[in-house]
């Protein structure tokens, strides 16, 4: 539905019924598919399919994100290797007295 015109879209309530129809039906496919979760498969479909076929659906355009985006470097991965270098490999076992009095 356009908010503005007050209009139903059959373009935008066909891959809004077809979104929810993968997010509710993808528990009942094969486990080598569902290896990816639903909601980004989902997504994907959607836009794919509205991309491919010109749908006249609203879109919403983000510029910028590849560039706001930045990877960590080489360095930030040496702090993590140097913390489980130094930690001890296997714990002591922590022993703990009971609260109450036991019987000996």
């Amino acid at each position: 539905m356009d908010c503005l015109s007050g209009r139903i879209e059959p373009a935008a309530v066909a891959i809004g019924a077809g979104t929810l129809a993968v997010l509710l039906l993808w528990r009942y496919l094969p486990p080598a598919i569902r290896v990816v979760p639903a909601p980004p498969v989902a997504v994907v479909l959607a836009g794919a399919v509205t991309a491919l076929a010109d749908l006249p659906v609203a879109r919403v355009r983000v510029q910028g994100l590849w560039a706001a985006v930045q990877a960590p470097g080489l360095s930030a991965f040496a702090g993590v290797v140097s913390v489980t270098a130094n930690s001890p490999r296997s714990p002591e076992p922590l022993e703990v007295e009971p609260p109450w009095p036991t019987a000996v």
